[in-house]
């Protein structure tokens, strides 16, 4: 089944969707990262996603509203973290490489002292905690991603930012 999706950052987790659930090894799921095709888990992956993000809107939104503002910074910092404390995976071959290989500690520090900065000054408490309770899953993420595939990939930093 041939899908396009315009958005990277969903083709990314799509794609690494598909090679986490292929129960294959290394060297296979970076082939299934580099398909172009969308492959079952990673459609399933898709629904699974809108349909939160979608939930999300509807029962944070209408109380904190602001949360727009923040989100996104949520997802970039996750992925700065992800890029500093990891190496590019081997065979990789990607525009992520760059990314990987560039972040650096003071990268992230910054990305972290603003996101908790700008968090509290939109959300207030919610949003200081929310800011650190995000670091959990993302840096479990990066570890399960550096022992599954060995490292990042861009495909992997859209799908922390997702």
């Amino acid at each position: 089944m041939n899908f396009v999706v315009f958005e990277p950052h969903l083709d990314g987790f799509a794609d690494t969707t598909d090679a986490l659930f292929s129960a294959r090894d290394r060297e296979k799921m970076m082939e299934i990262m580099k398909d172009s095709r969308l492959g079952a888990f990673g459609a399933i992956g898709l629904i699974l996603i809108i349909l939160t993000n979608w939930m999300s809107y509807t029962i944070i939104l209408p109380e904190y509203s602001t949360a727009l503002l923040v989100m996104p910074v949520f997802g970039r910092t996750m992925a700065i973290m992800s890029t500093c404390f990891s190496s590019y995976a081997p065979g990789g071959g990607g525009l992520g490489k760059r990314f990987v290989e560039m972040t650096q500690l003071h990268h992230f520090i910054i990305y972290l002292v603003l996101l908790l900065a700008y968090a509290t000054l939109i959300l207030g408490l919610p949003g200081l905690l929310t800011a650190v309770i995000t670091l959990l899953p993302a840096l479990l993420l990066m570890k399960n991603l550096q022992s599954k595939i060995g490292g990042m990939t861009g495909d992997t930093i859209g799908m922390t930012i997702e």
